[in-house]
């Protein structure tokens, strides 16, 4: 995922870091292609998104609960 590649490029080592350990101590799903489908059957799954949203006009709200630890938004 081309989206996982800048993260890792421009994101601090220690977010990475706390990213990878988060994942490995709660394994929680990330996105992956339907592999069904012969042309997504060589998409690798996502390292770290677990999900991905679409909106026009969108308004997102600052989330400050202790759980959080990083959002990352694309503004095209």
């Amino acid at each position: 995922m081309r989206a996982e590649l800048l993260f890792e490029m421009f994101a601090d080592q220690e977010v990475i870091d706390h990213v990878r350990v988060a994942k490995h101590v709660v394994p929680f799903r990330t996105m992956h292609a339907p592999h069904r489908h012969r042309i997504c059957a060589h998409i690798p799954h996502a390292k770290y998104f677990g999900a991905i949203a679409f909106g026009n006009n969108v308004f997102l709200r600052c989330h400050t609960d202790d759980d959080f630890t990083l959002s990352i938004a694309h503004v095209l």
